[in-house]
């Protein structure tokens, strides 16, 4: 990451300049810590290595047979006869968390906690895997056999990376499901065991509160296993923002239950949450408050959320109702996501939408930096 970005302030680094106390624990950024961005870490960050003993299977693979080299070797699952404590991973940074948020502070605190599960491998103690027993197992409400008959030549190479077909072959599709739900269920465990320990503590009625998680996960939608796509399904995830009243960008603070659907990105987390600590902006990123959407979830918003893939000609906008994907050689798909929430049906080659894609190709973002080549 430094050789890319050398200079680069993270979000850790920036409110500890500004008078807090910055610490996280677990996976927060790609494999590494960046011991520079925090006052504390676990596990230490001296290691810049984010992740704390983990229990898994001696024998590997468990479950999901290795078909060659292109197969990620964590694509594999199984429930382990092991307690919480004694599988540690997430279980030991959700107890560091919790120590964390229970003790006194005498600065504000950033705090983050970085759940690795759902990630592959999905191995978790065996009594997250018991409410979904196999034969309750049902298939993604997205899938469809024949869903890339008119997705263009480049969407179907991203789709078909080989791992779907492999796992059907080897018969473990609702078995893979079933892995990942109880994957699911174990984050979610640890993630009421921060929130119980911040509903104990003195910083209960001042602190806020962001849940969210890099990506989605294709389970047979658009015969895809695994992410790096530019649908939806991969693309979406969980948003979730809590304000506690008399926070200086949001006196009022959130309305629990409230749901807002406009299209936002992650990167605006930076802005929002300076904005909601009342503390300047960060002038040399791009990154849009989200405090008007919390005062007002029905708001006017005009923006799109822009995703990127793997090339910079590769990427994919949406609106509040249109979702556009682009990939070099300019190949599109256009998708009514209100009418048509799985993307089933390419609007993109029926003349009647010409307008419609004038329009999103407008919305393409200008000036694309080069891929930056690290060093060896």
């Amino acid at each position: 990451m430094r050789d890319v970005l050398p200079h680069a302030q993270l979000l850790p680094r920036f409110f500890s300049n500004h008078g807090y106390w910055s610490a996280g624990s677990g996976k927060m950024l790609h494999y590494i810590i960046d011991p520079p961005s925090w006052d504390d870490y676990f596990p230490a960050k001296a290691k810049d290595n984010p992740f704390p003993r983990t229990l898994y299977p001696e024998k590997r693979p468990v479950n999901l047979p290795r078909a060659g080299d292109w197969q990620y070797v964590e694509t594999d699952w199984a429930a382990l006869d092991v307690s919480d404590e004694q599988f540690g991973g997430d279980w030991a940074v959700t107890r560091w968390i919790g120590e964390q948020l229970q003790r006194p502070h005498e600065k504000p605190f950033f705090l983050a906690c970085g759940l690795y599960r759902p990630h592959e491998p999905w191995f978790v103690p065996k009594k997250y895997f018991e409410p979904f027993p196999l034969d309750s197992i049902q298939l993604p409400p997205g899938y469809k056999a024949d869903d890339l008959l008119d997705v263009p030549a480049d969407g179907q190479r991203i789709a078909r990376n080989r791992y779907f077909a492999h796992i059907q072959e080897q018969k473990q599709w609702k078995h893979g499901i079933q892995a990942y739900l109880a994957a699911i269920h174990f984050a979610d465990a640890m993630l009421g065991r921060v929130l119980d320990a911040l509903e104990e503590s003195p910083q209960r009625d001042n602190t806020i509160v962001i849940l969210w998680s890099d990506h989605g996960w294709h389970l047979g939608e658009k015969d895809h296993w695994q992410k790096f796509t530019g649908w939806r399904v991969c693309a979406r995830v969980p948003l979730m923002i809590r304000v506690p009243k008399g926070a200086p960008g949001l006196p009022e603070g959130t309305t629990p239950g409230s749901v807002c659907d406009r299209p936002v990105s992650l990167v605006d987390l930076f802005g929002t949450l300076t904005d909601l600590c009342g503390l300047p902006t960060k002038a040399d990123i791009e990154s849009r408050s989200l405090v008007p959407l919390l005062l007002n979830p029905q708001t006017e918003w005009p923006h799109i959320a822009l995703t990127h893939l793997d090339k910079p000609e590769n990427y994919a906008i949406t609106t509040q109702r249109w979702r556009y994907i682009h990939y070099e050689g300019d190949q599109e798909e256009l998708y009514d996501i209100e009418s048509d929430p799985h993307e089933w049906t390419n609007l993109a080659p029926k003349p009647e939408h010409v307008a419609k894609l004038a329009e999103m190709r407008f919305l393409a973002p200008k000036n694309i930096a080069p891929v930056h080549k690290s060093k060896p």
